[in-house]
């Protein structure tokens, strides 16, 4: 991504270098695997978010959601430690996530995986 192409929100550090699509999100976490996804904390950028967009809701749903609450729960996701983690990949798209130690925060990327994807 470019410079004027980054994420207003989530996790831009999970975004390979050359992706000109993405949506992110800055989650609220806690261990019991509570997660809220503030309307006003989400962003997204490059020329085909709305095809992005489109297969997250229409495909993924709460997926990646699902995942990340079970990965608090058993502890393999922790808000205290910085690990990335796929929350989510189909054909389509790839969701990471890393709490970056911030003790109650889950920061998000999804991207398209491919140039077909892209446009």
């Amino acid at each position: 991504m470019t410079t004027e192409d980054t994420l207003a929100w989530g996790y831009q550090a999970g975004v390979p270098a050359g992706t000109t699509t993405a949506w992110g999100c800055r989650a609220i976490v806690d261990a019991s695997g509570h997660l809220d996804v503030p309307p006003d904390r989400q962003s997204a950028v490059g020329p085909r978010t709305d095809a992005l967009l489109d297969h997250l809701h229409h495909h993924v749903r709460g997926a990646w959601r699902e995942r990340a609450a079970e990965l608090l729960r058993n502890g393999v996701m922790n808000t205290r430690t910085a690990t990335e983690l796929v929350l989510y990949q189909d054909g389509v798209v790839m969701i990471k996530g890393n709490t970056k130690g911030s003790g109650g925060y889950l920061y998000v990327c999804a991207y398209l995986l491919t140039e077909e994807d892209e446009g």
